[in-house]
C-alpha cells in the first residue's frame, strides 16, 4: 500500500489522483491555474506532483497546441491508492438467481484486479436502489438493474446514466422465466385470475401485466413468491427459476413464460446494466477500467456450474 504523507505534495497528489480518475482517456485536464484554485497549493507543487505521477508511469499526458494537455493513459489501480476512500459500494437486487450471484462475483473479481474493494449491498426493488444514487449525497456508487428498469427511470431522472451493459440474458436467462399455476385454483368457478404482482419491481410488474392484463392483482414481495404460491392466496404468478425451487407436483405447475405471450420482447428486461449518477465523475472514470468481458465470463461459468459463486 502506498504511504501518502500529509505534506503539500502529498495533499496535491491525493487530489490530483481523484481528478485524473474522474477524467476520461482523451479528455483535456484542467489548466495549472484551475488546479491551483481547486487544490489551493502552489503551481510549483502541482507541477512536481504531476511530474512524479508521470515518471512512475501512473499517468500519461500529451500537450496539444491551442488545446491544452490531454490525458492519454492512466493506471486506475495506482491512482486509487492515493485516495482516502478505499472502497466502492454497489447496490444489487437480492441474490435469488444464479445470474445475480455470477454478476456479483464477476464484478468483485474485476474490482479486486484494480485493488478496489467492492462492498455489495442488497436493495429490494429497483426504485429503492435508483433513489439511493440519484438523490445524492449517498454512500452507494452504482446500481445493478435490468436495462428496461434503467431506461424507465431515466425518463424521470436525467442524473441516471447507464455506464456498463452486460449483454443478452445477463439479468434473466430468457428461458428461465416461468409461470407458476396453483393447481387447486383450476377447479374453482370461472372468474378473473388472482395474480401475484410485485409493484416494487418494475420488471416483475411489466412481465405480469403483459402476461395477465385482465386479472385481479394481489401484491406480493418477489422473494416470497415460492412460499406465497403454495398459500392459495393467488392463482398464478410470474417467477424466474435458474435456481430450482421444487414444488409439490400436486399443488404447483410451472410453464414457460413464452408459452403465454410468445411475441413479447423481453430482451431489455433480460439484460443487466450498471448505472451511476452522471454527476459522480469519479465513478465515471473508474468504469472505464472495468473489464466487462471478464465479468460476463465469470457469470457464464457460474451459470454453467463451473464456479461456485463467492461474493
Amino acid at each position: 500500500m502506498r504511504l501518502v504523507y500529509l505534506n503539500q505534495k502529498g495533499i496535491a497528489q491525493q487530489k490530483l489522483a481523484e481528478i485524473f480518475l474522474s477524467c476520461g482517456i482523451g479528455e483535456r485536464i484542467p489548466t495549472f491555474t484551475d488546479l491551483q484554485k481547486e487544490l489551493k497549493v502552489g503551481i510549483g507543487t502541482i507541477q512536481t506532483a504531476i511530474k512524479e505521477l508521470e515518471m512512475n508511469g501512473i499517468i500519461q499526458l500529451q500537450a496539444q497546441q491551442r488545446y491544452g494537455t490531454i490525458l492519454t493513459g492512466k493506471s486506475t489501480k495506482e491512482l486509487w491508492k492515493f485516495l482516502s476512500k478505499r472502497y466502492v459500494v454497489g447496490l444489487f437486487p437480492e441474490p435469488l438467481s444464479l445470474e445475480m450471484r455470477g454478476l456479483a462475483m464477476g464484478l468483485r473479481e474485476v474490482m479486486d484486479d484494480l485493488d478496489i474493494p467492492l462492498v455489495i449491498v442488497y436493495g429490494y426493488g429497483s426504485k429503492v436502489r435508483f433513489d439511493r444514487i440519484v438523490n445524492r449525497p449517498t454512500r452507494e456508487d452504482f446500481v445493478i438493474s435490468s436495462l428496461e428498469s434503467a431506461r424507465h427511470r431515466q425518463k424521470a431522472d436525467e442524473a441516471l446514466a447507464v455506464s456498463l451493459r452486460f449483454g443478452a440474458n445477463s439479468f434473466y436467462a430468457a428461458d428461465s422465466l416461468v409461470i407458476l399455476d396453483n393447481i387447486r385454483s383450476e377447479d374453482k368457478e370461472m372468474r378473473k385470475k388472482i395474480v401475484g404482482i410485485d409493484y416494487n419491481s418494475y420488471d416483475h410488474m411489466l412481465l405480469t401485466q403483459a402476461a395477465f392484463p385482465d386479472a385481479d392483482y394481489v401484491n406480493v414481495r418477489y422473494g416470497e413468491i415460492p412460499f406465497e404460491s403454495l398459500s392459495g392466496k393467488m392463482d398464478t404468478v410470474v417467477w424466474h427459476q435458474t435456481t430450482p425451487v421444487h414444488f409439490p407436483e400436486d399443488m404447483i405447475k410451472a410453464r414457460k413464460f413464452e408459452s403465454v405471450i410468445p411475441d413479447f420482447d423481453i430482451d431489455s428486461i433480460c439484460e443487466a446494466v450498471l448505472s451511476i449518477n452522471r454527476n459522480n465523475r469519479l465513478m465515471t472514470g473508474i468504469m472505464e477500467s472495468i473489464d466487462v468481458e471478464k465479468v460476463i465470463d465469470i457469470q457464464k461459468k457460474v451459470l454453467n456450474r463451473e464456479l461456485e459463486p463467492i461474493f
